[in-house]
Parts: C-alpha cells; sequence; structure tokens
C-alpha cells in the first residue's frame, strides 16, 4: 500500500515539477535596422546601430526588447523605437539618440520603459500619445531633446512616470 500511494504521489509530482522549469525562450537577435517587430516574443539588439529612418518598429503585442546596453542612432528623422497601437510591449536598458522622436508609443495600453537614455531627439525623448494608456515610464533619463524630454499628449490616461530625470 506505501509503495501504490509513492508512487502516484511521484506521477502527480514529476508533471508538474517539469511545468515549472520551463526553459526560457530565446532572444530574436536584432543586429541591423531598419527592424519591424510582427511577432510577440523576446528580441535583443546585438550592437551599436545606425539608423536614417526610424530603428525598430513593433506592431505586435506581447514583445520584450531588450537593447542589452547598446546605442540606436539616428540622423535626425524618424523614431528610435515606434510602437503603435500594442499592448503589453516592455522596452529595456539602453540609448537612443538622434531621432525625431527617441521612443514613441502611439495608441498603446500598458506598456513599460526601463533604463533608457533618450537624447538628442529633435522632438521628445520619450512620447505617449495617441491615447496611451497605462504607460510605465521609470528609471530613464531624456537630455537635450528638442521640445520635451518625457512627453504624454492630452488623451494619455492612467499612466506613471517615477524616478526618471529629464533635462535640457
Amino acid at each position: 500500500m506505501k509503495r501504490e500511494v509513492l508512487t502516484l504521489a511521484l506521477l502527480v509530482a514529476l508533471p508538474i515539477t517539469l511545468l515549472r522549469v520551463a526553459p526560457a525562450q530565446a532572444s530574436t537577435k536584432i543586429s541591423s535596422c531598419p527592424y519591424t517587430i510582427t511577432v510577440s516574443g523576446t528580441y535583443a539588439v546585438t550592437q551599436d546601430l545606425t539608423c536614417a529612418g526610424t530603428a525598430i518598429t513593433t506592431t505586435a503585442s506581447k514583445v520584450d526588447l531588450h537593447l542589452d546596453g547598446h546605442t540606436l542612432s539616428g540622423s535626425g528623422g524618424g523614431d528610435g523605437i515606434y510602437v503603435q497601437g500594442q499592448a503589453n510591449v516592455s522596452i529595456d536598458n539602453g540609448t537612443v539618440q538622434g531621432f525625431f522622436e527617441g521612443v514613441d508609443f502611439w495608441g498603446t495600453v500598458d506598456c513599460k520603459i526601463t533604463k533608457v537614455a533618450a537624447r538628442q531627439s529633435s522632438d521628445a525623448g520619450i512620447d505617449g500619445e495617441g491615447g496611451t494608456l497605462g504607460l510605465t515610464v521609470t528609471g530613464c533619463t531624456a537630455t537635450q531633446n528638442g521640445v520635451y524630454g518625457i512627453a504624454l499628449d492630452s488623451d494619455a490616461r492612467a499612466n506613471t512616470v517615477t524616478r526618471n530625470t529629464a533635462n535640457g
């Protein structure tokens, strides 16, 4: 009887343990621009990139974009990162410089940007517009941008901006 109970307990415990140890999803590497993200998943920039127009466009929800300490540089046009009409997109850990707008969230829901330096854009470093809802901006630096460091337009609602620095 004890052996049967032990066997049953192991048969129940093993699948539960395997579910908890799911393998981490591999990142899709971004090594050139322009780049468009069209599928949910995890993406990682592999090197500093320079683009004449928009560097990275996101047209998918449930995206984690890791800049991995790299810099996206522009020549004054386009956006460093443009997220249009998507939900649950997160961007972290890098620099975006020299675009029209550094990081532009347009009509997004529940997105977040963390530890990003947005500088030397001709308009805004980080921008939430077009009805953006639930954007979280944390630990970012916006410097030497032409008009705004961090901007949320009048249609933006329920956003959180904490522990950031904006100047110049």
